[in-house]
């Protein structure tokens, strides 16, 4: 009985500080823009703190009458082809991990609505020129 309630209290402690991460194929300049309509315009949330420089935004979530403290984490981060993309970290504290994932799908849904274009994959490096080769003249 005792090992069952431990189990109980530690996925529910688990639960309460979960994260929702992704990585997205559209530059960090982009979803930030996005990210911070989203929180202001779309859903009415009051934006407490925001540092675009180093990639984070608080926010108050609200739900059922109450206030959440809330984040929004960004970074660069290559992406599976192989552009320079952003992941994404949100977090709200006391909430279950649907909600975060529900704002995440609401983050993906506007960047796609606004035609934010994707990160554009690197131009391959170019080859070293080969040494010109000096031509030798056929023998007269």
């Amino acid at each position: 009985m005792k090992k069952l309630l431990l189990a109980i209290f530690l996925s529910c402690s688990i639960a309460a500080h979960a994260k929702t991460q992704t990585n997205l194929e559209y530059d960090i300049s982009a979803v930030w823009s996005t990210a911070v309509r989203l929180l202001r315009v779309d859903l009415n949330l009051k934006i407490t703190e925001k540092d675009k420089e180093t990639g984070y935004l608080l926010f108050e979530y609200k739900d059922d009458g109450q206030i959440f403290p809330a984040s929004i984490q960004l970074s660069k981060e290559k992406t599976q082809s192989g552009a320079v993309g952003t992941r994404v970290i949100i977090h709200i504290k006391d909430r279950p991990p649907y909600q975060e994932d529900m704002l995440q799908s609401a983050l993906n849904s506007k960047l796609k609505e606004e035609n934010a274009l994707p990160a554009k994959k690197p131009a391959p490096s170019k080859p070293p020129e080969d040494e010109k080769k000096e031509e030798k003249e056929p023998p007269k």
